[in-house]
């Protein structure tokens, strides 16, 4: 379920935040740190923004994500 939103998420969007997750989950905000954490852990998002700021992108290989399109947010 939550891979399904996101992958229709990353179709038009580059970058997910805290609050974009939350509201397309329709989870608490507790929720989706602990999912978000989660998908960090997996290797399926990556935080490019700041530790109190994050901003998240899909891997290479999830979410229909492109090498071509995830080379733009490599660190």
């Amino acid at each position: 379920m939550i891979d399904e939103r996101l992958a229709d998420y990353f179709r038009t969007h580059d970058l997910l935040t805290r609050i974009d997750f939350q509201q397309l989950c329709a989870f608490t905000c507790t929720t989706a740190n602990r999912h978000l954490r989660r998908l960090q852990e997996e290797g399926k998002l990556r935080n490019v923004g700041r530790v109190k700021q994050p901003m998240y992108v899909a891997v290479s290989g999830w979410y229909g994500v492109s090498e071509e399109s995830a080379v733009r947010y490599k660190e």
